[in-house]
């Protein structure tokens, strides 16, 4: 699950980076697309908990 963490938060900081760039806006389908892929590990990651 360590892979997962820190896979999780390098996302994180991927997102929070491209929002604070706003010279580029054609960035957000990009943002977009990784914010899904972030919730669906997310929810992936606190469904193996269980």
């Amino acid at each position: 699950m360590k892979n997962v963490d820190k896979t999780i938060e390098c996302i994180c900081t991927w997102i929070q980076a491209k929002l604070e760039d706003t010279s580029k806006g054609d960035s957000n389908h990009e943002v977009a697309e990784m914010t899904k892929a972030l919730a669906d590990l997310v929810c992936s990651r606190i469904g193996s908990d269980f």
